[in-house]
Formats: C-alpha cells, sequence, structure tokens
C-alpha cells in the first residue's frame, strides 16, 4: 500500500470520526432541548393547575355568597391527583429522561403540550364562568344552578 493510499484512508477514517461526533453533538443538543421544553411546560403546568385551584376556590366562595347557600364544588381531590400525577411526571423525567430515547421524549413533550392546552382550555372556561358571576354579583342576580 503506498504512502497516499495511507494518508487516504486516514483522512477518509478521521472525516468519518469527526463527522460521527458530529452527529453525537447534535444528538445531545436536541436531547437537552427536549428535556429543557419538558422541563419547562412541567414548570407552567404547574403553576397553572395552582391558579386554576385558586380560580375555583374564588368562584366557590363568590357562588356561596352570592346564594347563601353551600355550592357544589369540585373536590379538592381532583387537583391533589392532578398534582400527584404532575409528581409522577416530574419523577419520570428525573429518573428516566436521561436515558430514554429520542422518540420516547418528543411523545412526552406533545403529551405534556396537550395536556397544557386541555388545561388552558379549562382556565379559560372559568374565567368566563367567574365573569358570569361577577357580573351577577354586581346586578345582585342569582346564578342559576
Amino acid at each position: 500500500m503506498s504512502s497516499s493510499s495511507i494518508l487516504l484512508a486516514s483522512a477518509g477514517a478521521l472525516l468519518l470520526l469527526a463527522l460521527g461526533a458530529m452527529l453525537q453533538l447534535l444528538r445531545l443538543r436536541r436531547r437537552g432541548a427536549l428535556l429543557q421544553d419538558l422541563h419547562a411546560l412541567a414548570d407552567a403546568q404547574e403553576t397553572a393547575l395552582r391558579a386554576l385551584r385558586t380560580q375555583l376556590a374564588s368562584a366557590h366562595a363568590e357562588i356561596i355568597t352570592l346564594t347563601d347557600q353551600p355550592a357544589p364544588y369540585a373536590d379538592a381531590a381532583a387537583f391533589t391527583a392532578a398534582l400527584r400525577e404532575q409528581l409522577a411526571h416530574r419523577l419520570w423525567l428525573r429518573d428516566h429522561a436521561a436515558r430514554a430515547p429520542l422518540p420516547e421524549l418528543r411523545q412526552a413533550l406533545r403529551d405534556w403540550r396537550g395536556s397544557a392546552r386541555a388545561l388552558s382550555e379549562d382556565a379559560a372556561a372559568l374565567r368566563a364562568a367567574q365573569h358570569e358571576l361577577t357580573r351577577a354579583s354586581h346586578q345582585g342576580i342569582s346564578p342559576s344552578p
């Protein structure tokens, strides 16, 4: 084998090695970005869930004030269950995300985004209902059951 073919083979091997390193770096960056997005969504969703619980308690108190009667209230157990589920997702992130394949992380991100959309819709519906309660309160009208 001539020295030029050895040099060419060595250059090819180095090029493949560099390409492999670049691909690995891209995968690590994607993983890091996915994990960062997952943690940010988890934080935002927990904050939104706690705010929703506060809004619902406020609406419940307003109904009691308007009607002078106990109002049906979504059991706090539902929020406790949602917060427990949130904790379970965070524990999964902590314990498995570092080793999870990228497709699994992408699916987790899609699932969290869907959950965040649903929570946002629930919050919007509650805000609309609370607006109606406030309007009824200012007009001295009891809300219909």
